[in-house]
């Protein structure tokens, strides 16, 4: 995650459907300030509430103009 500030080439980050808790997604928050990351895909993630609350709290601080969060609402994996 620290390395995204030196690939300022990197416009789009698309982690979906990963396993992905709110502690990766704390860290993931505070490592995009300083880059040139616009798009941010979080479909199909395990971030939970607290992951949630991190993102509404940090993303004020980006670049992110777009973003994907979701899940299946059956709760399948397909």
């Amino acid at each position: 995650i620290l390395q995204l500030k030196q690939a300022a080439f990197i416009t789009k980050l698309n982690l979906s459907n990963n396993e992905i808790e709110a502690k990766v997604v704390i860290a993931l928050t505070q490592g995009l300030k300083g880059t040139n990351i616009t798009t941010l895909d979080l479909n199909v993630t395990d971030i939970g509430d607290e992951g949630a609350i991190a993102l509404a709290t940090h993303l004020k601080d980006s670049k992110i103009t777009d973003n994907s969060i979701g899940f299946d609402l059956d709760g399948s994996d397909d």
